[in-house]
Order: C-alpha cells, then sequence, then structure tokens
C-alpha cells in the first residue's frame, strides 16, 4: 500500500516507495487496481435529546440499505446503513452500522 495525500501526486508517492523497496523505479504506467480510504472523524457538539422513561421509544426504521463493510477484528460483514435524520431519540441500535447524515 502506498500511501498519500490530496497535496502529492500518487504515481510520485508510488514510485518513490518502489525505488525504496527495490532499488529501481520501471518506467511503465502505473495502474491503480485497489484503493483503501482510512477516515477518522469527530462530530459536532450536538444538542441532547431528552428521553422520558415512561415516553414510548419507536422501533427502529429498517436501513436505507445493507452494505459490505470491513472491520478491523471483525472482518467483512452486511452492516446496516441508516440515515441519522430518520432516528429518535432513545432509539438504540446494535452495531456495527453507519448513521449517514445528510452531507451540504
Amino acid at each position: 500500500m502506498t500511501p498519500w495525500n490530496t497535496d502529492s501526486d500518487p504515481a510520485a508517492a508510488f514510485a518513490a516507495v518502489y525505488q525504496r523497496e527495490f532499488g529501481f523505479v520501471l518506467n511503465r504506467p502505473v495502474v491503480v487496481d485497489d484503493i483503501r480510504i482510512r477516515a477518522t472523524g469527530r462530530a459536532a457538539d450536538l444538542p441532547e435529546v431528552a428521553v422520558l422513561s415512561d415516553q414510548v421509544i419507536p422501533a427502529l426504521p429498517e436501513p436505507a440499505l445493507v452494505t459490505s463493510t470491513y472491520f478491523d477484528g471483525l472482518g467483512r460483514t452486511q452492516t446496516p446503513v441508516f440515515m441519522l435524520d430518520q432516528l429518535q431519540g432513545g432509539q438504540k441500535l446494535s452495531g456495527p452500522a453507519l448513521l449517514i447524515d445528510n452531507i451540504r
């Protein structure tokens, strides 16, 4: 795997790693066969939602879709995807699951 960021040329990053590993660089086009992305993020501070103990909590909605996802320590698994705006305070999910918020 050749790590690179958006400020650099991925072909140049590959050539540098290849040179370091093998001591030479082939003068050929590079074919990208697989791309892996690792992401971490922080959620904005969300307002707390009050849930009263006598409040009836509605059942979870059906997932928007189910997708194959890879998790360290778990491997590839079928993962439900829920839209955040469809969930309500007090509802609980059993993971793994993906929560997607509208991206604006």
